[in-house]
């Protein structure tokens, strides 16, 4: 796993430290099949979400299904984030059971709350763990646009896969823009509510994700039986 050490700015933690815990605790699946670990004999950087071992270089429903793994991470992720930057002193009346929401959004900010300070290490911990993820979602998005990746769909329905692979790509190039702004406040003071702010971003990024990819899967699984054409998305320019 390689996270870019310009990210590991965590008060009196070490790079190999968060690194350390993020590979100790992540558990999402798709990943773990996806990178390679460096040893004395593979020292490689981490593969597209879509390239396994010993299969085909088709787009499968299996790999679709993965990407929905990732996403789940992305959005539980954000909700972590939001979580850390919005919690409140606690007093003897506070109730000892906590909230575990499926979602976040402005309507639980509160602009004028007396918000604990956020702690850089958590912070620094789910960018961290955010940051490979992203970096394979684009991967996958390049070998699709080189055609490394071969993406099958029914006849006639190109130009609807082609709308959703960019509004797909668009989401993941957002997704990395407010990783980034979240790193770049993490040392910043009175920082709460901008990086609540981001977080819900992402959270809602990772919905768009998620209906892009459920449309995806739908295009791929009808291709199955009928009759077919190859898609190879425009690549955008730089």
């Amino acid at each position: 796993m390689q996270v870019r050490k310009t990210r590991m700015k965590a008060n009196g933690q070490s790079p190999l430290a968060i690194l350390l815990a993020i590979i100790a605790t992540t558990s999402f699946s798709s990943v773990a099949q996806a990178e390679t670990v460096a040893t004395p004999d593979s020292k490689t950087s981490p593969t597209a979400l879509s390239t396994h071992p010993g299969t085909s270089d088709q787009i499968s429903l299996s790999d679709l299904r993965d990407v929905g793994l990732c996403v789940m991470q992305i959005k539980q992720q954000a909700i972590n984030i939001y979580l850390e930057v919005t919690r409140k002193p606690i007093i003897a009346k506070t109730n000892a059971e906590m909230a575990d929401p499926m979602t976040i959004s402005v309507h639980g900010l509160e602009a004028e709350a007396k918000y604990l300070p956020t702690r850089p290490e958590w912070l620094t911990f789910y960018v961290g763990t955010m940051e490979p993820i992203i970096h394979l979602f684009k991967e996958d998005i390049k070998d699709a646009e080189s055609g490394v990746q071969k993406i099958t769909v029914t006849k006639g329905t190109k130009d609807k896969f082609e709308r959703v692979f960019d509004a797909y790509e668009i989401a993941v190039e957002q997704l990395n823009v407010h990783l980034t702004a979240i790193y770049n406040q993490i040392d910043e003071p009175g920082n709460n509510v901008k990086i609540a702010h981001e977080a819900i971003k992402i959270f809602e990024l990772a919905e768009e994700l998620e209906k892009d990819r459920q449309q995806a899967y739908v295009l791929i699984q009808n291709a199955d039986g009928g009759e077919v054409e190859q898609f190879i998305p425009k690549k955008k320019a730089d």
